[in-house]
């Protein structure tokens, strides 16, 4: 018998260090969320949507997190400059593409 429950349990996680210092353990993300991400390119026309969409997805990402913690975006804009969100999200996605193809 296929046990879904036993297959979620051996997926790799991807780890970051917080602002504050907390350590998140982020879970891979949905098909939706990976499609999301692969769309972000085709919003490229509009830098000002880009920005938003680029921190709502960072959220999503962060909100992957086992321990539970919830962010919102606000909060995410106001820690993390430009720069440093698009690394996390080339480091997250690098390591997600990384694992999906073993």
């Amino acid at each position: 018998m296929l046990n879904l429950q036993q297959i979620s349990k051996t997926k790799k996680l991807y780890e970051i260090k917080m602002w504050d210092g907390e350590v998140l353990t982020l879970r891979m993300p949905s098909q939706k969320l990976l499609q999301d991400l692969m769309g972000l390119q085709a919003e490229m026309d509009d830098p000002m949507q880009v920005i938003g969409t680029l921190y709502q997805l960072l959220t999503d990402i962060l909100n992957l997190n086992t321990q539970g913690i919830k962010y919102t975006a606000d909060q995410v804009a106001e820690e993390l400059d430009l720069p440093t969100a698009v690394l996390v999200i080339q480091d997250y996605m690098t390591n997600t593409t990384k694992i999906l193809g073993e």
